[in-house]
């Protein structure tokens, strides 16, 4: 089962120059279904050779979709502030 929960517009610069707007929704989805596993993935070390670099290690830390999401509990009829990142992984990073 699907509700709506609300519809915006979101406005963008296209490559152009030009604002570009379009329409998002955001939609509630409940299921009794449960959610698949993911297949196991096959990670097997590389056969390449290290290049030879003046550094040992470098970090690409680009991003990151820090902030928080606003959701409506249809409960108490109350906004509430949800984290979409995590601040020990970030922390860590």
């Amino acid at each position: 089962m699907e509700r709506l929960n609300k519809t915006w517009e979101v406005a963008m610069r296209g490559q152009d120059g030009e604002w570009d707007t379009t329409t998002l929704h955001s939609y509630e989805h409940q299921s009794d279904e449960p959610l698949w596993q993911a297949e196991r993935a096959q990670i097997r070390p590389s056969k390449a050779k290290p290049v030879n670099r003046p550094y040992k290690s470098l970090l690409v830390f680009s991003d990151t979709q820090m902030g928080f999401r606003r959701v409506f509990d249809y409960d108490t009829k109350e906004y509430s502030l949800v984290p979409i990142h995590d601040e020990r992984a970030l922390k860590i990073a």
